[in-house]
């Protein structure tokens, strides 16, 4: 049975996560970065060869294509040249969603978790439209769930179907499952050139993670998306409130020392992902629970496509 069209804030939504098939038909979502796959796609590769996107002239060599001489270059400089094109290749993309308790929270907008799976959905509908294939990696304490990497319109349902039924609140005992421990399933399962959004809010961040990160990102591209709510960063006013996980209930004191230590931990916090970027090169794009995700990530594509650190995350945040 479908969730009330009212409950797409703290629930995924599979009406919602197929809406987004409109918008983002208009996102640009060229990435160009090292590809590996040999199967045809929209995505420009490293590798040169017979395309529809011209690179350079160069001179003429024995074996080349006669077909893709530049006539115009050999007739002004008296010496043969050639055209050579980028090669169009596919770009399969693994999306790592992180269901752990945490993301299971917001104080406006939507529960990380649902915008975690409205970027999943957007990313899927972007590939289903340039002929990639989507395959996405769901853990949680004592979940871990895997949908191969499938192209079109088969691959983004499978992908919907998939966080709909993965999208349980955890047990307040349950333990949250490390983040290393599926990013050491994704290495297992990743092909050289394959894209990795890792979403989350990396409270599941371990040791282990930045050499799983830095194995991942030698064969293919890694994109950190860390999920954020603006209360974690910044407390209500001083107060007490009253509040609940739907099974305990508690007071909440936010008097000027506390409001301090929650600054203080929250900057640690995304200045510890801000470090493992930095170290490793990687681009990250926040996505904050009280934005579209679509407006988000149209507002950090341009930092994504020269595959730079799209800022800081402590700074964003």
């Amino acid at each position: 049975m479908q969730a009330p069209v009212q409950d797409a804030a703290t629930r995924v939504v599979a009406a919602d996560l197929i809406a987004l098939s409109r918008p983002a038909a208009k996102l640009d979502m060229h990435w160009r970065l090292p590809m590996a796959s040999a199967r045809a796609g929209l995505h420009l590769s490293s590798v040169r060869g017979r395309g529809v996107d011209f690179l350079e002239s160069r001179h003429y060599q024995a074996g080349d294509d006669i077909r893709h001489m530049d006539w115009r270059v050999t007739a002004r400089t008296g010496h043969a040249h050639t055209k050579v094109f980028h090669e169009e290749r596919e770009r399969p993309m693994l999306v790592v969603l992180d269901f752990n308790r945490s993301m299971f929270f917001a104080s406006r907008g939507a529960f990380k978790v649902v915008i975690a799976a409205r970027f999943a959905a957007l990313m899927g509908w972007v590939s289903a439209r340039s002929g990639d294939r989507i395959g996405a990696f769901g853990f949680g304490p004592d979940f871990n769930r895997e949908i191969p990497p499938v192209s079109g319109r088969r691959g983004i349902m499978r992908l919907i179907r998939g966080m709909v039924q993965w999208c349980q609140p955890p047990a307040a005992e349950q333990a949250a499952q490390p983040l290393s421990s599926v990013l050491q399933r994704v290495r297992n399962v990743a092909r050289p050139g394959t894209m990795v959004f890792v979403v989350s809010d990396f409270y599941c961040l371990d040791d282990a993670s930045e050499r799983h990160l830095n194995r991942l990102q030698q064969h293919g591209a890694v994109v950190l998306c860390p999920v954020f709510d603006r209360m974690e960063a910044t407390p209500p006013a001083r107060a007490s409130y009253p509040i609940s996980d739907g099974q305990r209930a508690g007071l909440l004191h936010t008097h000027a020392g506390a409001a301090e230590a929650w600054r203080n931990a929250f900057l640690a916090h995304a200045r510890a992902i801000d470090a493992i970027a930095r170290r490793l090169g990687l681009p990250m794009l926040p996505l904050d629970t009280a934005e579209s995700v679509v407006d988000g990530v149209r507002t950090r594509m341009k930092c994504m496509r020269s595959a730079s650190v799209a800022g800081h995350y402590s700074e964003v945040a």
